[in-house]
């Protein structure tokens, strides 16, 4: 059952039903699991590049009297007050300036996903291209949505927006204006380097229409455990499809995750099945915590 010997897509399919049928889902959830734990750290899983997601055990948590996990980080004084991640899209939680924060444990959960059995057999690409995708665009939005909410609180504490206002024909974000966004972090009373762009593919497309005198030499590639960025004026650009998270002509600028917050992951996604009838029921879950502990690591270029 699902060797590493090459199959066909209908061999592939047949294989994964049999399992089905023989009520061994648990091994059609470990091997999509394992598939999908793969393909989630591309650059386009935004939190986790930005934020440096890296896993985390039970013994590194604490826990309240209700067995909630949590995780303590420590915050240098004289600091922005620092952000959890809620559940849901609602307004994060704001903490009193202290020199510690506290980020529980949320589990993300997509909806359930039903697949007729004798469709799967007819199908013509391997089943987990499907499940990988399921899992992308439920797991991956809902990571993106809390961390773009963590985002916007910070900036609405720290007020590091630049909001530019445009010359008369300017459709698209100089090179004077990313500095400008970048010196945010870079001139306050608690300053940080910037390290890491965000913004769609479109406004990254356009600046690469910029002309050499504007590039100049600051333009370039680096590769990053294993992942190869673009990088802007000395730091790495992370861009997404998702003009609807990052809309275009708005850039963030973020420092290094030492300066900026965490990602911690309990229980990578993982896939459940349920076998009804002539249906194969499947749904995904993970287990993480994501806190920006420092909203002054953050800056904000936007074009309206």
């Amino acid at each position: 059952m699902f060797n590493d010997v090459e199959l066909r897509p209908e061999e592939f399919n047949a294989e994964i039903v049999e399992a089905i049928e023989s009520g061994e889902l648990e091994k059609v959830a470990a091997f999509s699991t394992a598939y999908i734990r793969k393909r989630i750290l591309e650059p386009d899983s935004l939190a986790r590049v930005i934020l440096n997601a890296e896993p985390v055990t039970f013994e590194e948590l604490e826990k309240d009297l209700n067995h909630t996990a949590y995780h303590i980080f420590d915050i240098e004084q004289d600091q922005f007050p620092a952000f959890d991640a809620s559940f849901t899209s609602k307004p994060p939680t704001k903490y009193i300036q202290t020199n510690q924060g506290k980020s529980y444990i949320r589990e993300l959960d997509t909806e359930k996903y039903v697949k007729n059995i004798t469709e799967i057999m007819f199908m013509k690409h391997p089943f987990d291209q499907e499940i990988e995708e399921n899992a992308k665009h439920g797991i991956k939005q809902k990571e993106g949505l809390i961390f773009k909410n963590l985002v916007d609180a910070a900036l609405a504490s720290t007020g590091f927006t630049h909001t530019i206002t445009p010359a008369p024909g300017q459709t698209y974000i100089y090179k004077e204006d990313i500095i400008t966004g970048m010196n945010l972090l870079i001139q306050n009373s608690n300053p940080v380097d910037p390290a890491t762009f965000l913004m769609n593919k479109t406004t990254w497309n356009t600046i690469m229409n910029w002309n050499k005198q504007e590039f100049g030499d600051e333009v370039g590639q680096i590769t990053f455990k294993g992942m190869t960025f673009d990088t802007l004026l000395g730091a790495k650009v992370v861009t997404t499809r998702y003009t609807s998270l990052i809309p275009h002509n708005e850039i963030y600028i973020f420092a290094e995750p030492k300066y900026l917050g965490g990602m911690g992951i309990l229980k990578d996604v993982t896939m459940y099945t349920e076998k009804k009838e002539k249906d194969l029921y499947y749904w995904f879950t993970e287990q993480i915590f994501m806190f920006i502990g420092n909203p002054g690591g953050v800056a904000k270029v936007v074009l309206p």
